[in-house]
């Protein structure tokens, strides 16, 4: 007849764990908008080289005002480049998170 040794009961290692799950510093840094940094100044600059370089320069204002919404969302009520029809549509998209202005249909 044999014996057999029971398996140690697995333990919890807080040192396995990657040192930046430990930090919300470090993962606040994750989270945190990449633009938020940025002077609105060079924010400006760096949109009108996007369009540029991509060949939008019909869409410089758009991207421009887009990029400083995109830093500091509330803003959009202060930010006087914004006229009410767009702010209008922008406080939809916020929200009205996910909704779309047109109908999807599959066919069958």
């Amino acid at each position: 007849m044999s014996t057999s040794t029971p398996s140690p009961a697995p333990t919890h290692n807080e040192k396995s764990h990657p040192p930046d799950c430990k930090s919300s510093e470090n993962l606040n840094e994750k989270l945190e908008n990449p633009l938020a940094r940025i002077h609105h100044k060079q924010l400006i600059v760096d949109a009108a080289e996007f369009v540029l370089t991509h060949g939008l320069e019909e869409y410089t204002e758009t991207m421009q005002t887009g990029a400083l919404v995109a830093q500091d969302p509330p803003t959009l009520e202060r930010l006087s480049l914004i006229i009410e029809d767009d702010r209008s549509v922008l406080r939809r998209e916020f929200t009205h998170k996910g909704d779309q202005p047109w109908t999807c249909t599959t066919s069958s």
